[in-house]
């Protein structure tokens, strides 16, 4: 059974400073903070441009209000802060200096231009997790970049072809920029593993930088390929041996059958009620060979056009056959087994109101469970935070007013 709150998290006493903006340095942030780390996320005057970002909680767009950030920046502390000012540079150092990690997604020449390229000096102990689109090192580390371009560089959108964009006869890009959460993923681990190679204590050394490349982490997660090769498009047999499946429509929807193992047809098979078209001479599954294919799959869509989802996936499930329901986003939401496990929560918040986040999908025995924190607003810990470094006299609205915040 998961943990208590009473029980310690995996990252309690780690601070993470993190300077990044839109999905992939955020979402690796959120990562960390899910786990129980204290995350300072660091925002322009303008705030993080996924502020900007659509869909929004409400009809009038509002920086509060964007989906985008709300998700990303769960469980976060929130500082408005403008490091191109000497004050504000001045500022985000201080905060350094008691942090364990520095989450960055400035590119080699941003960190030359902010005077940020020796960080690490006199700070043994901090880990930099760099993630940009190119890393930090090769000929295209300063090359300008869109989450398009990116998706395009790592093959990603062109592998889609083989399926569902078959008759496009072109790459077919993602939406909701997933592929950009596949940078935050592996930026997480990358920071997660630096951290075990330090140690828990801050003071003795053996901090080091972790870069990431989005863009081969897109290549390295590229689940896409992965599912496809399987799972092809609708109204055609299966790639080689009569391997046939894939999306398959039914009376309320869509299910999709991927059944590669002679075993899983052949429970395919007692879950149709074995029927004779299924069925050879000796009364033994029909083999799914070339010539057999065609029939086969004809008579396979034809018995799923008769079946609800759920009563496919229960009959085949229960025969060994790895069939399932496509389910719209709403659905999984009201999934009974993601309620068991809650990985959905309701959080409220300021602006947007109370609406449903998912949450950590790792859940530990002897860990608390994550936080329950909606994305701050702009700037919102500013006085709380800077007020030990702005000194006598300042405060979080003279800071304001004199550009730093």
């Amino acid at each position: 059974m998961p943990g208590t709150p009473e029980q310690p998290r995996i990252l309690d006493g780690i601070r993470v400073v993190e300077l990044t903006d839109f999905v992939a340095g955020p979402f690796a942030g959120r990562i960390l903070s899910d786990f129980g780390a204290d995350v300072i996320k660091i925002e322009p005057p303008r705030g993080d441009s996924a502020r900007r970002r659509g869909p929004f909680a409400h009809a009038a767009p509002h920086r509060e209000t964007s989906a985008l950030f709300l998700h990303y920046n769960t469980n976060k502390r929130g500082l408005r802060l403008d490091i191109g000012t000497r004050a504000g540079l001045r500022l985000l150092n201080t905060l350094l200096d008691d942090a364990d990690v520095f989450l960055s997604d400035l590119e080699p020449s941003e960190l030359e231009r902010y005077g940020l390229t020796t960080v690490r000096e006199g700070r043994p102990s901090l880990i930099v997790a760099s993630i940009t689109p190119h890393g930090l090192h090769g000929p295209a580390v300063d090359l300008p970049s869109t989450p398009y371009t990116r998706m395009h560089g790592a093959g990603t959108a062109h592998v889609l072809v083989r399926g569902l964009g078959a008759d496009l006869g072109k790459p077919l890009p993602t939406g909701a920029y997933v592929n950009e959460a596949d940078g935050g993923t592996a930026c997480a681990i990358a920071t997660l593993a630096a951290l075990i190679a330090r140690g828990p204590d801050r003071g003795m050394g053996d901090g080091q930088v972790a870069e990431v490349s989005v863009l081969e982490a897109m290549s390295s997660l590229d689940r896409v390929e992965l599912s496809i090769s399987r799972n092809d498009a609708p109204g055609r047999p299966m790639g080689r041996r009569g391997l046939f499946g894939g999306r398959l429509k039914c009376k309320d929807g869509y299910v999709i059958c991927a059944m590669p193992q002679p075993h899983q047809w052949a429970g395919m098979v007692h879950a149709m009620g074995d029927p004779d078209w299924a069925l050879d001479d000796d009364g033994n599954p029909v083999q799914r060979s070339d010539e057999n294919a065609e029939m086969l799959f004809k008579n396979l869509s034809a018995w799923c056009a008769d079946h609800t989802r759920e009563e496919i996936y229960r009959s085949a499930q229960s025969r060994g056959a790895p069939v399932g329901p496509i389910y719209s986003p709403s659905e999984v939401m009201a999934s009974e087994q993601e309620a068991a496990r809650g990985f959905f929560r309701p959080l409220d918040h300021e602006v947007a109101g109370t609406l449903q986040y998912t949450t950590t999908s790792a859940l530990y025995s002897q860990a608390a469970p994550p936080p329950n924190a909606a994305a701050p607003l702009l700037g919102e810990a500013n006085g709380h935070l800077l007020a030990p470094s702005l000194g006598d006299g300042w405060s979080a609205a003279t800071a304001r007013r004199a550009g730093v915040a």
